[in-house]
């Protein structure tokens, strides 16, 4: 269950976000739950928001996918076939041949 904070700590919260800290270093700075910054925080973009490249296997499969203009898919590279499906829409999955 969240706890409940004033809207003076909430306000607290907020602005650090906002001038460019991490919800982490906010949440240990302040001595309160990480989860708490994050539920009073999440319409606040991240700093960091995470990888956006694309790399390794998943890189050869898109590569194999735009020089060949498909790629068969399997069970081992099925995982790699969600990160070009989620970037690009118009990659779709076919049945059988």
């Amino acid at each position: 269950m969240l706890r409940k904070y004033s809207k003076k700590m909430i306000k607290k919260i907020r602005r650090e976000v906002l001038n460019g800290k991490s919800k982490y270093s906010v949440a240990k700075e302040m001595d309160i739950c990480e989860k708490m910054v994050y539920y009073y925080t999440k319409d606040i973009s991240s700093k960091n928001p995470g990888r956006t490249e694309i790399r390794g296997r998943t890189l050869d499969t898109f590569k194999t996918l735009l020089t060949e203009g498909f790629v068969k898919s399997n069970t081992k590279n099925s995982g790699n076939l969600r990160t070009p499906q989620k970037h690009l829409k118009a990659i779709k999955k076919k049945s059988k041949w």
